[in-house]
């Protein structure tokens, strides 16, 4: 058993540790991956993150729009922009361990990331495309800036019926890439 000392100092550890860490994350996201083809680099501005809960049988999708009117989403991957780095349908990942059993990703996410500026409206909506369990899907949606470290928005929404969508947020950013306002009230139709 701790005494209340012991207990402070483990909880002042905690909090530098945990300081520490997002020091770290926030330095990582400055970092600017060079891809070894010529001298073309990757990077990105804002990461969008959605996850739902493990294990889940349903396919929930991210669809984005940006300013100039193009689509992210799961049938097109890469537009304007805009890249959908990971496109879960609902299902578990397997892959052989070391070992030769069976290694079981039950986590549902999908993630898109923003390689460059475009000033203007961003529109982020989650879409329940194909509903195999009951619902709802609770569905959390995290926009986040890179450069320098700012969470746009941090959403949960409920999704309880097949193509259903629902904006999380949609978010105006300036020629520098400063996010000028953020709307998230508004529910804009992207899918077609």
């Amino acid at each position: 058993m701790m005494n209340r000392s012991t207990s402070i100092a483990y909880i002042d550890l905690q909090n530098v540790l945990t300081g520490l860490l997002l020091a770290m994350l926030a330095l990582l996201a400055t970092v600017v991956v060079t891809i070894s083809h010529g001298d073309v680099s990757s990077k990105a501005e804002f990461i969008i993150q959605m996850s739902w809960q493990d294990n889940s049988r349903d396919d929930v999708d991210l669809w984005m729009r940006d300013p100039s009117g193009n689509l992210l989403s799961f049938n097109k991957k890469d537009s304007g922009l805009m890249t959908l780095d990971r496109d879960d349908r609902g299902v578990n990942d397997i892959v052989q361990g070391p070992d030769g059993f069976p290694v079981i990703d039950p986590s549902r996410h999908e993630m898109a990331s923003i390689r460059g500026i475009i000033p203007g409206t961003y529109t982020v909506n989650v879409v329940l495309y194909s509903q195999q369990d009951n619902p709802p899907d609770h569905v959390h949606v995290q926009i986040i800036k890179l450069n320098p470290y700012q969470v746009v928005e941090d959403k949960t929404v409920d999704l309880v019926k097949k193509d259903q969508e629902i904006t999380i947020a949609s978010f105006s950013i300036d020629s520098k890439g400063a996010v000028v306002q953020v709307d998230d009230k508004t529910q804009l139709k992207i899918v077609q």
